[in-house]
C-alpha cells in the first residue's frame, strides 16, 4: 500500500481547508450557537428530519454539544458552513463512518431553508467532493428521506447514484416510520 494512504487520517480535516466561491467550511463549535438556532426554531427545516424544531436556545447547544462529542472520535468531522458575504453560519455539513482502510465514509448536512433553491447546497457538495477525493478517497455516501426529493436531485446531479431503499428506516418524534434513500459516488463517477 502507498505510503500517502497508509498514514490518512483526521489530520486531512483538520490541516487544510475547503472554501467555495460563496461558502468557507468552518470547525463545529459553539461560537456558532447563534446562527445555527436562527434556524434550528424553523420547522420547515425538520421537513425531513426525525425531531422536531428546536424551541429554546438550550435545545441547540445540546445538539451542538452532541455533533461535538461525535466530532472528536477518529471517524467523524463536521463544520459550519459560513456564508462569506455575511460570515454568518448557514448549516453544518459532516463526513462520518469514515473507514480510513476503505477509504469510505458518509455525509450529513443541513442547510437553513433561507438558502434553499439557490444552489449553495450543490456548490457545497462540490466543494466537499474535490476535497475528499483529492484525499484519495474511494467512496462517499448520504442516506436521506426518500421523500426529501430535492436532496436526492441535488446527489443525483453530481454523480451520485440510488443503491437501494432502507424500508421504515427513520422514526418521527410522531411515530411514525418512513423510509430511506441510500445513495453512493465512487471517485471515479464524480461529476467535476
Amino acid at each position: 500500500m502507498p505510503q500517502r494512504l497508509m498514514s490518512l487520517n483526521k489530520s486531512i480535516f483538520t490541516q487544510s481547508s475547503i472554501e467555495t466561491k460563496r461558502c468557507i467550511f468552518e470547525e463545529i463549535s459553539l461560537s456558532r450557537l447563534e446562527d445555527i438556532h436562527d434556524y434550528s426554531t424553523n420547522q420547515v427545516f425538520y421537513n425531513h428530519l426525525e425531531f422536531p424544531a428546536f424551541k429554546t436556545k438550550s435545545e441547540t447547544k445540546q445538539y451542538l454539544e452532541k455533533m461535538l462529542l461525535r466530532h472528536s472520535k477518529d471517524t467523524a468531522f463536521y463544520w459550519s458552513i459560513i456564508l462569506k458575504d455575511t460570515s454568518k453560519a448557514i448549516g453544518t455539513f459532516g463526513v462520518h463512518d469514515i473507514d480510513w482502510r476503505k477509504l469510505h465514509c458518509e455525509i450529513s448536512y443541513g442547510l437553513s431553508p433561507n438558502y434553499w433553491g439557490n444552489n449553495i447546497f450543490s456548490e457545497i457538495l462540490h466543494g466537499f467532493l474535490t476535497f475528499i477525493f483529492s484525499n484519495n478517497f474511494y467512496r462517499v455516501c448520504a442516506l436521506t428521506s426518500s421523500k426529501n426529493i430535492a436532496s436526492i436531485k441535488s446527489l443525483q446531479k453530481i454523480g451520485f447514484l440510488i443503491e437501494g431503499t432502507f424500508k421504515d428506516y427513520y422514526l418521527s418524534y410522531k411515530n411514525s416510520r418512513y423510509d430511506a434513500c441510500y445513495l453512493a459516488l465512487l471517485k471515479s463517477g464524480f461529476k467535476q
